[in-house]
């Protein structure tokens, strides 16, 4: 899946004319950020507890983030994001790749399978009831 240029925007907080990279893998290139999220681990359907991550960079197609626990790769996950106007966006990623730092904590790499709808995870987040 492949973000829109206005959703991107959003996410990095700014205007971006330009994305750095070859974008060798990515189309657009990526562009660094250190923004706080949400990622909620994936099993079938049910979503685990939020763990709170650092995005690092973003591209129209993919998301690296930095994680306190490793995901095997092709793990899903939502990946949620505080946007303007206390709005937040959703995404479905699925882990393409996963390292660990020299600090203990490990660097995602996962692309973008699917927009959620951010009030449904925000429900299920706070339900409880699983």
């Amino acid at each position: 899946m492949r973000l829109p240029a206005h959703l991107l925007q959003q996410i990095i907080g700014r205007p971006v004319d330009h994305f750095a990279g070859s974008g060798h893998k990515r189309l657009l290139g990526r562009v660094e950020i250190s923004k706080s999220a949400s990622v909620f681990a994936l099993h079938g359907e049910v979503l685990d507890d939020p763990v709170s991550v650092t995005l690092r960079d973003v591209s129209a197609e993919t998301v690296g983030l930095v994680t306190p626990s490793a995901m095997m790769p092709s793990a899903n996950f939502v990946v949620r994001v505080a946007l303007p106007d206390d709005q937040y966006l959703a995404i479905r990623c699925s882990v393409t790749r996963c390292s660990r730092q020299n600090d203990g904590r490990f660097h995602l790499v996962a692309e973008f399978l699917e927009l959620v709808d951010p009030q449904t995870t925000f429900t299920i987040m706070n339900r409880g009831d699983r």
